[in-house]
């Protein structure tokens, strides 16, 4: 069975990182051994567009976990999307210091319903 998490820095500028991807690595205090965060929108908040929430563990459901700068969005119009490599260039300072980026999977295929 193929797996359905991949490596974020094997992302190209061709992928789309639609809301609700989600993100799994490793963690340490005050998270588990491994947290998941989804990749939320903010509506109506120009500055900060977007927000990661975690899904798992004892902080689920804190919104937000972190808010992200409106230069996480790339293009304009219907052209509008999440800037990957924005990601992954600044991953350890506006997401989690305490991971190497080279740790983080992610899966943006939303989940079914049997998937849970």
């Amino acid at each position: 069975m193929e797996s359905k998490w991949k490596r974020l820095v094997d992302f190209n500028g061709d992928e789309e990182m639609p809301r609700g991807t989600l993100f799994k690595f490793p963690a340490i205090y005050p998270f588990e051994d491994a947290v998941v965060m989804m990749l939320c929108m903010n509506p109506g908040n120009v500055d900060f567009p977007m927000s990661l929430v975690a899904i798992t563990g004892y902080k689920a459901g804190i919104n937000p976990y972190q808010n992200l700068p409106g230069v996480c969005i790339t293009g304009s119009g219907d052209n509008r999307h999440f800037d990957i490599q924005w990601l992954i260039m600044n991953w350890s300072y506006w997401v989690y210091p305490d991971c190497d980026v080279g740790s983080v999977l992610v899966r943006n295929i939303p989940l079914n319903v049997d998937e849970i």
